[in-house]
């Protein structure tokens, strides 16, 4: 049985004009541990809709999706299902671009599902 993450997280607050704010920083539930696989199979972020206002996800070092949030709160029809891997050891790291003018929070719709190397065949 795989171990799952599966939440809707408010993001600390993110500075009006910030460029690259890693929203996960501070989170330990978007790390595979040494002997894991991690799998993002649902994906959401949803707030501000400001000309301009981006999100990016890396996994580890690698660049794995963008985009603009979708509405202002969580709506299940805007969730997306990426199945971005996360490698042992790395972490999920999604950046935020806030455009608009004033400090804002971000929902994420978020589902991991880590799978011990040991049991994928």
């Amino acid at each position: 049985m795989p171990r799952v993450v599966d939440t809707i997280f408010t993001t600390d607050t993110v500075a009006a004009g910030a460029t690259d704010t890693d929203v996960f920083a501070k989170v330990n539930w978007v790390v595979a541990g040494p002997t894991e696989i991690g799998i993002v199979t649902e994906f959401g972020v949803f707030g501000d809709q400001s000309a301009g206002t981006k999100w990016e996800a890396w996994s580890g070092q690698e660049f794995v999706g963008e985009g603009p949030p979708h509405y202002t709160s969580y709506n299940k029809d805007y969730v997306a299902n990426p199945n971005w891997t996360i490698e042992p050891g790395q972490r999920l790291r999604l950046k935020i671009k806030n455009a608009a003018a004033s400090d804002q929070t971000y929902d994420i719709k978020i589902r991991i599902e880590f799978y011990d190397i040991s049991e994928l065949g």
